[in-house]
């Protein structure tokens, strides 16, 4: 889990915070892109926010 949302993270602040000279895109085309690559479905991070959730 640590190693998939971490990677996950990092390749989606990398994408959002990257200083280039292409114009910017919305954040949930950006997040939407991020997650296609990590390998992990948009299901289980669902399934895992809403267990994170529950916890509180």
């Amino acid at each position: 889990m640590y190693g998939a949302y971490g990677e996950l993270a990092a390749d989606l602040f990398h994408d959002v915070f990257s200083l280039d000279t292409t114009p910017r895109k919305h954040l949930a085309a950006v997040a939407r892109t991020a997650l296609g690559r990590s390998g992990i479905g948009l299901k289980a991070v669902l399934s895992d926010g809403w267990a994170g959730v529950r916890a509180l």
